[in-house]
């Protein structure tokens, strides 16, 4: 492991051991469950750590769960980091320093991280998974969303223009994209969606996600959904295989990284000049 990977398998550590104590549900998500099936650990060049919660366990986890970690880890969410936009949380530490050049100028803590998705349940129609899809992706997200998440050809100056218009405020839009997200019980719906992730657009069954099987991740355990292999299949095709060489690199785009230095040294260090 390199020095981030140290970093963040000590946050999900602490993570774990939460959930673990509160009796929650919890499951390795994306390039963390591919990892722990194919390397028994992070996929080499993999530099953040992804974890699912159900809504229920998730809203317990962001409610009760800051008292049970330690001091330097902050759970953050829109309601408890004003400037944080985002439908899903994160386990931050507070005494390092990892700042994404999309989040460089917005006062909030940039510790290093790991993400915690909430799950919700999805609509039986299809008609109406097109529909709540276009409202949310086409609409909302648009809206609250730093803008390199979509490519230019899809963001019209118009479509900008009427969005705002409709949409005032950006946490608003959030706020809106969250009570859509949760209208449909995840333990009632065959069907879910992780709000936000880079495939968030696709339909997850639940029954793969129904119970667990634990898998080694580095020197620790952790869960992935019982059936990984069709979840696996489902979101990267032939997982089993390797991307070429020039796809194996980070997708996170950070500005400043500092593993012994608190991102507060940082911003009181720019609010002198």
């Amino acid at each position: 492991m390199n020095d981030i990977q140290k970093k963040l398998l000590e946050i999900a550590k602490e993570y774990i051991n939460v959930c673990e104590k509160l009796n929650l549900r919890y499951f390795a998500l994306g390039g963390t469950a591919l990892g722990a099936v194919r390397h028994n650990g992070f996929i080499p060049w993999d530099d953040d750590i992804d974890f699912c919660m159900p809504r229920k366990d998730y809203e317990i986890f962001i409610n009760e769960g800051q008292k049970l970690l330690p001091k330097h880890l902050f759970i953050q969410t829109y309601k408890t980091d004003r400037n944080y936009i985002s439908p899903f949380g994160k386990v931050r530490d507070s005494n390092t320093t990892a700042i994404e050049n999309a989040d460089k100028d917005i006062d909030m803590n940039h510790g290093l991280w790991i993400d915690v998705f909430p799950l919700d349940g999805l609509p039986s129609s299809k008609r109406k998974r097109k529909f709540y899809a276009f409202i949310d992706n086409g609409l909302l997200r648009r809206r609250y969303s730093p803008s390199h998440y979509y490519s230019k050809r899809s963001r019209s100056k118009i479509a900008n223009l009427f969005i705002k218009l409709i949409l005032p405020s950006k946490r608003l839009a959030l706020k809106w994209s969250i009570r859509l997200s949760t209208k449909y019980d995840y333990d009632k719906c065959e069907l879910f969606w992780w709000n936000w992730g880079t495939r968030g657009k696709r339909e997850i069954k639940r029954e793969w996600f129904d119970n667990f099987k634990i898998m080694d991740f580095q020197d620790i355990k952790i869960r992935v959904p019982y059936m990984y292999d069709e979840y696996l299949t489902e979101h990267y095709g032939d997982w089993k295989k390797l991307p070429p060489k020039e796809q194996r690199v980070s997708v996170h785009n950070l500005y400043l990284v500092d593993l012994n230095k608190s991102y507060k040294e940082y911003r009181d260090e720019k609010s002198k000049f």
